[in-house]
């Protein structure tokens, strides 16, 4: 008897795009391959194989072959949990890359993902791991539109990969493919693959101070270590939701228990029953992350504010002081010998 476990991917986002367009959670769950009689709990979290037959199922019910590339448009970086957020959060493409490769077994162990760097042309390849009976031209679409579009975004919406390999066959219409990649498109391909231009890698994706954004990777990188070696606490793993998702700005009950793939009411009875609650484990990461970026950084008071999620520095130093008993500014000049002269660090 096999021990063979199918990899799960989480689903809600494409669950919430299909009964936006009317669909019932029973044709969600047969159109994914699913008894309709499963708990629709399965609508967060599905085996990757049934996820790929939903869109396939999607595509031609929509009779949209292009339905990958609509979907990767309307994509929240929280879609695939903690890791895309923080992903979009470092300061290159490169490390946003690195990040997603890093820790893809967070997200699922079903695809592979791979970066080939040369001296002129670099190659992000990707491949699905399971067997499958479904086409894969949706989620390939998806996966190869999201780091195109992170390049286009920084170099500008004329820009193409050099070329570009696709494990799909050659559809009738091209025109969005053209669109989408360009002209130099091969079909049939062993693996899925984008070729640009390796200096491309050092393209800057978010404008946050450098030093910031450094510190903030390895203290959610930290977590995010926690979160993979210890699978069954959900403290820790509310932690790294919380770290990667405070300057996204959408740090909530309900995007943090979509990171986790459980319903808002799990979520809060199972920190009820250890005796906190998500406000309360949020405030203590943004003031350990906070005494951490005024400690070993010269980024203004500003910048962390924003990084933690605050819109404006009055309600963070609040929030700072009724934990911490210091303001930011106080705080950074009792523990930290830095040169105050510039107002940068205000």
């Amino acid at each position: 008897m096999s021990n063979y476990q199918k990899p799960v991917l989480p689903a809600e986002w494409l669950s919430d795009y299909m009964l936006e367009k009317g669909y019932t959670k029973t044709q969600i769950l047969e159109g994914a391959g699913l008894d309709k009689k499963s708990p629709t709990s399965n609508l967060k979290l599905m085996p990757y194989p049934n996820v790929l037959i939903l869109l396939d199922f999607l595509g031609k019910a929509e009779n949209n072959p292009n339905l990958g590339f609509d979907l990767s448009s309307n994509a929240q970086p929280g879609d695939l949990g903690p890791v895309t957020l923080i992903a979009y959060q470092t300061p290159t493409f490169k490390d946003f890359i690195d990040t997603l490769i890093q820790y893809q077994s967070l997200m699922t162990t079903a695809i592979d993902l791979h970066l080939n760097v040369g001296t002129i042309e670099s190659e992000i390849k990707y491949n699905i791991l399971v067997p499958t009976k479904a086409g894969t031209r949706i989620d390939v679409d998806y996966t190869l539109k999201m780091f195109v579009d992170m390049i286009k975004e920084c170099s500008g919406s004329d820009w193409r990969p050099n070329r570009v390999n696709v494990s799909y066959s050659k559809p009738d219409d091209m025109s969005r493919l053209y669109e989408e990649y360009g002209e130099n498109i091969k079909f049939d391909q062993p693996t899925n693959s984008i070729f640009f231009e390796t200096k491309l890698l050092k393209t800057v994706i978010n404008e946050t101070d450098p030093e910031l954004l450094e510190l903030m990777k390895a203290e959610i990188h930290q977590m995010l270590s926690n979160y993979n070696n210890r699978t069954n606490d959900l403290f820790s793993k509310v932690r790294a939701c919380i770290a990667s998702s405070l300057a996204s700005g959408n740090c909530n009950s309900v995007n943090i228990a979509r990171q986790l793939n459980v319903s808002q009411r799990t979520l809060v009875r199972h920190l009820s029953s250890i005796n906190t609650s998500l406000r309360e484990i949020k405030a203590d990461v943004i003031e350990e992350l906070a005494k951490t970026a005024l400690c070993k950084t010269h980024t203004s008071i500003y910048e962390i504010a924003i990084q933690m999620g605050f819109s404006e520095t009055s309600s963070f130093d609040r929030m700072f002081k009724k934990k911490t008993g210091y303001t930011p500014i106080q705080f950074r000049e009792k523990y930290v010998d830095i040169d105050y002269s510039s107002n940068r660090y205000f």
